[in-house]
């Protein structure tokens, strides 16, 4: 009967008919869905910035050289302490990914237009301004012309960047950790040296 059923309304030959399309409906969606999901896609680009840097250049400027020793103590010559001191500063900074320029290497004179040349600066207002751009925490002058006072020179400095100092000898320039403060200049106190002769720090004996 039922066979009487399907070959008087065709039930069978529809019901293929749906399953068919069905089926080749289901492969299209599919095949299109697959090459939807094979399409390349490019990666999600992260920009990382880096860290920006302290400083571009950092100049260390040795004083003296050659036939100019500055001040003298028995065998020791100022000439080589400054040097010795800026070679100890560039390898901290070159360790910290800092460019160095150093205005000497070795035990050799550098006039004072050289000198000037390179730091980009030869009067007080000038280092300022130097000084004020790199955006640092304290400048301390030092090895002025005996022509000017120091409060004239600092004054000059300050009207372009306040935090200047003008250190005597023995002065001392005490650095924190920059979470702990500003640079601080630490002014020498003669009274507070031991009446046993003792030397202010630092100096060689």
């Amino acid at each position: 009967m039922l066979t009487m059923f399907r070959a008087r309304f065709g039930f069978g030959g529809t019901v293929k008919n749906i399953v068919a399309w069905l089926g080749l409906s289901l492969m299209v969606v599919s095949f299109v869905w697959w090459q939807i999901l094979s399409i390349p896609r490019p990666a999600a680009s992260v920009r990382h910035t880096a860290a920006p840097a302290p400083f571009t250049l950092v100049v260390l400027d040795p004083g003296h050289g050659g036939q100019d020793s500055g001040a003298m103590c028995g065998a020791i010559f100022e000439k080589d302490l400054t040097l010795d001191i800026a070679q100890r500063v560039d390898r901290l900074l070159q360790a910290q990914g800092i460019a160095t320029l150093m205005t000497r290497v070795g035990d050799s004179y550098v006039s004072l237009a050289d000198r000037a040349a390179v730091t980009m600066h030869s009067t007080a207002r000038q280092a300022a301004q130097v000084a004020a751009d790199a955006e640092v925490g304290l400048l301390a002058l030092t090895h002025l012309s005996s022509r000017y006072t120091g409060g004239e020179i600092r004054d000059e400095a300050r009207a372009v960047f306040a935090r200047t100092e003008v250190p005597r000898d023995f002065d001392t320039i005490e650095v924190p950790f920059p979470e702990r403060g500003e640079p601080e200049l630490i002014r020498w106190n003669a009274e507070a040296v031991p009446a046993t002769g003792a030397s202010p720090p630092n100096v060689p004996q």
